[in-house]
């Protein structure tokens, strides 16, 4: 995996077709519907896809969404591997930006609602040195647009905070819990993929939702391994 591939943005437009996004927009509402309120919540649930090493899930929930959001996983085996499948189709589109992308993990159903959102964070390339968790970038599938606000944005910096003295890699305290990480001059995109759209974002690029002003910001969100 080349470092370059994990600072790079990217969109696929029309990810997925009409009749695909119709199909996984009605299977996850049915699926969310027949959920309970502790399912959808990361606390109640007992774990989360974030985490900030010495944080508890509680206080790790708070940093990263602090108005809460729906985060639903495992996904039901069905819509699990049609979004499998999808990503299958569209790994050579993917590979003309992340040409070390080979497979996707972790698909997870995200809801922002009014006045929720997350804030500025980076992926990181691996967990915390744990092996076999690299990650190239996530890929984020839009499921509707009949909402208001919720943008996604990413940021750039070129501050040598950011960077370990040695080598070319993040600090591994850059994270939004941390005031230098958050105070840093950066520069903010702003992006609105239309539904059935997906953006994909490098793992060690800074990267966040703004609030949801009306409606309910919907998306499947997953992470392209090498």
């Amino acid at each position: 995996m080349n470092i370059v591939e994990t600072f790079l943005a990217y969109s696929i437009e029309q990810f997925l077709t009409p009749e695909e996004l119709s199909w996984l927009s009605r299977s996850l509402q049915d699926h969310v519907s027949g959920c309970s309120a502790n399912s959808a919540n990361a606390l109640t649930r007992g774990r989360s896809i974030h985490s900030i090493g010495g944080l508890s899930l509680n206080e790790c929930t708070h940093v990263y969404s602090p108005k809460g959001r729906t985060e639903l996983e495992p996904l039901p085996r069905d819509i699990f591997e049609f979004a499998q499948s999808i990503f299958d189709r569209n790994l050579g589109r993917i590979r003309r930006s992340f040409p070390s992308a080979r497979r996707s993990v972790g698909w997870t159903y995200i809801g922002y609602q009014q006045g929720q959102f997350i804030v500025p964070h980076i992926d990181f390339a691996s967990d915390h040195g744990v092996p076999g968790t690299e990650k190239v970038a996530a890929i984020s599938v839009a499921l509707n647009g009949n909402y208001s606000g919720g943008e996604f944005f990413i940021e750039t910096c070129s501050a040598k905070e950011l960077w370990n003295d040695i080598g070319n890699e993040l600090r591994s305290d850059a994270t939004p819990n941390n005031d230098w990480f958050l105070s840093m001059p950066k520069t903010r995109w702003i992006a609105r993929p239309l539904e059935g759209d997906a953006l994909l974002v490098g793992s060690r690029l800074v990267h966040g939702t703004l609030p949801v002003i009306q409606g309910v910001a919907q998306k499947l969100l997953g992470f392209i391994m090498p």
